[in-house]
């Protein structure tokens, strides 16, 4: 079928007529494989489904994909899976059907129902009504699914962990690319044809760049600068004895982060750290502090290091460089945003250009400094994505939900002593995805799935799930001590 479709592009060679074949072949058999690994979870147990689900969905590459035509979406592995935990979902009687009175849910309606109007007012209706399909599926019915699957804590704490470790993989494969020179877009690359969003895995330079799973250097950083926090926050809460294991996973991951070589995500991973210092400074100051230590450490250790860092950041504010430049166009790309939305007629400036419409509308070259002036091509931020797709109603209601979220889960976490990992966790993962929203697009979908996971946990904690006291937690640490003891005992 598809050697059919590819064939009547009549762009392409036969040669690679026949890597496009040998590549979806491939990329059945690991679909099938990973869809029949879900399957039988879920069949098993729901809810072991649904941790193998999004443990999978934060791994895997979106290059798993089968494409059928253009004017489809494509079967991507994230796509399928969702397609089997909606079913398992539905046919499951435990999971609650309370969807419709759940926190943020309003929110997200009234976004939903704004972006429908801004794919009705589309100059390309076909495009902004496969980014509203992507929307309603991947953002929209993922929190619904996750937030009802969470009955109990001990669930949202199962999840949290499940996303934890999988990101865990996603860094520990960028070693394997950088010391091994073992790429996974070498073994798994991308097939589809005409993508409005190509993957960049190769450095000005010509080499191939530490991405992992991901489609791009910058967003494989933003996956491991929440990375980091999920294990400082395991770290705080577990006995001394594991804590090696914990900061063995910490170091991974912020190795990871450095491998990004991107001032966002480091940005957004400082941002986050601060926010659960400032919240939590019992459990997170003399983390924050070791890690500066250690930073520091490294920085003497490696003087390498320390000239990379200050070389990036002094280049930051110089117009003359790249780095300079590309903190400029984060600027433009929003100024360019806000720009078109007031000059526009008022349902545009209300409902914005739909879906896709920053790709396939025509914006002219822009001045960057001085005399020099460049294509205006690369969006290179979300949120002004967001301005200029959904217009000031959708992006109004957009912050609205992050500030629901930063206002409500904070109260929640501070009536807890002390609060849950996973809701500390659910305050970091939105932090640094909000920050990091200001300087990079988001088009891997793995970013979307966590932030999903983030809002949904938050959700279940704010709606119903009870506070768990300090003599609570007490109690259940010292059942688990005496379940470990008990274990190991019986193993001798």
């Amino acid at each position: 079928m598809w050697e059919r479709w590819i064939a009547r592009r009549g762009d392409l060679s036969e040669d690679r007529i026949e890597n496009v074949s040998m590549t979806q072949a491939i990329n059945i058999s690991l679909i099938i494989l990973f869809l029949g690994f879900a399957t039988w979870k879920y069949a098993h147990d729901y809810h072991q489904g649904l941790i193998a689900t999004i443990f999978l969905l934060l791994l895997l590459p979106d290059s798993l994909q089968i494409q059928v035509s253009l004017s489809l979406p494509s079967f991507t592995i994230h796509r399928l899976l969702l397609v089997v935990t909606a079913v398992a979902w539905a046919l499951n009687k435990k999971v609650r059907k309370d969807g419709f009175r759940i926190p943020f849910f309003t929110i997200q309606v009234i976004i939903a129902a704004a972006y429908l109007v801004s794919t009705a007012l589309s100059h390309d209706f076909l495009v902004s009504a496969k980014r509203y399909l992507y929307f309603i599926s991947e953002s929209f019915l993922f929190f619904w699914i996750v937030q009802t699957s969470i009955t109990n804590r001990a669930i949202a704490n199962r999840i949290f962990r499940a996303a934890a470790f999988s990101l865990l993989v996603v860094a520990a494969i960028s070693y394997v690319e950088r010391y091994g020179g073992i790429h996974v877009r070498q073994i798994l690359p991308a097939t589809r044809v005409g993508y409005d969003f190509e993957p960049v895995f190769y450095s000005s330079s010509g080499k191939w760049e530490e991405t992992s799973t991901y489609n791009h250097r910058i967003l494989f950083g933003v996956a491991c600068a929440v990375c980091v926090p999920c294990f400082l926050i395991t770290m705080s809460s577990a006995r001394r004895r594991k804590n090696r294991y914990h900061w063995l996973a910490c170091l991974i991951s912020a190795g990871a982060l450095y491998f990004s070589k991107s001032r966002g995500p480091w940005i957004s991973f400082a941002g986050g750290l601060a926010v659960l210092t400032m919240l939590f400074p019992r459990r997170f100051i003399k983390t924050a502090t070791f890690l500066s230590a250690a930073a520091l450490l490294v920085m003497i250790v490696r003087p390498g290091v320390y000239e990379s860092l200050l070389g990036m950041s002094n280049a930051t504010l110089d117009k003359s460089t790249i780095k300079g430049s590309s903190f400029r166009w984060r600027l433009t790309v929003f100024n360019m945003a806000r720009t078109r939305i007031a000059e526009a007629d008022l349902t545009h400036t209300l409902f914005g250009f739909g879906g896709g419409s920053h790709v396939f509308m025509e914006f002219g070259r822009v001045e960057l400094s001085t005399g020099r002036s460049v294509q205006m091509e690369s969006w290179d931020s979300e949120l002004s994505v967001n301005l200029f797709e959904q217009g000031v109603v959708g992006f109004a209601m957009i912050l609205l939900l992050y500030a629901s979220f930063a206002v409500r889960t904070t109260l929640r976490a501070k009536r807890q002593h002390p609060p849950d990992d996973a809701l500390v966790f659910a305050i970091a993962c939105i932090a640094i995805i909000f920050l990091s929203k200001v300087t990079v697009r988001f088009f891997s979908p793995q970013l979307i799935y966590l932030e999903g996971i983030g809002l949904a946990i938050s959700s279940s904690y704010l709606q119903h799930l009870p506070s768990w006291t300090l003599a609570e937690r007490t109690k259940a640490w010292k059942q688990k001590e005496t379940s470990a003891l008990t274990s190991s005992k019986a193993s001798a």
